[in-house]
């Protein structure tokens, strides 16, 4: 798309100063899009999986559509996740003067109403599976789906905090599959 609208700011004439605001528009948004899209969505889908009903069938249509030999990197609460102690960890580095750093003055001034509301939403995800809508996970469960889905699991770690709190695990779709 960018390659279309780029050429259209350039246009001549009268046609050109008309579509020319328009044309910028889009190839920044699409720019933006790409860059989000590359960078910032698989961080927003990290725990996508402790979230999801059917998490096998997410995972069957993600090698459905993942080229054969690429990966899938996915992490996931882990069964004895101390949601407690991700906050407190959280608190301190935000307290330790990373708050105005990170999200400026305005940032530092609302940080104990956001610690409040991370908080009772870490709280929450006890009350969450119980209901089943959102689910820990171990590393054995986590091997199991990916085999099961078709994948060969090629990493597994536990990441985020002493103790760990997450589990990430780095899949393979098969070359031959």
């Amino acid at each position: 798309l960018i390659a279309v609208f780029v050429p259209v700011a350039f246009m001549p004439g009268l046609t050109g100063r008309l579509y020319q605001q328009f044309a910028v528009t889009i190839a920044i948004s699409v720019a933006f899009s790409a860059i989000n899209a590359l960078t910032l969505s698989p961080a927003l889908a990290s725990l996508l999986l402790n979230y999801l009903s059917d998490p096998l069938a997410f995972l069957r249509d993600v090698r459905r559509v993942l080229r054969p030999g690429g990966r899938l990197v996915l992490s996931a609460l882990r069964r004895d996740a101390d949601t407690s102690r991700i906050c407190v960890a959280g608190v301190e580095e935000l307290r330790a003067g990373l708050a105005r750093e990170a999200f400026g003055e305005h940032g530092e001034r609302n940080l104990e109403r956001s610690l409040h509301g991370f908080i009772n939403d870490a709280a929450r995800l006890l009350d969450l599976e119980e209901r089943g809508v959102f689910h820990f996970w171990d590393e054995e469960d986590l091997r199991a789906m990916l085999s099961e889905a078709g994948f060969e699991v090629v990493q597994v770690r536990a990441a985020y905090g002493h103790p760990p709190q997450a589990i990430v695990v780095t899949a393979r779709r098969p070359l031959d599959g």
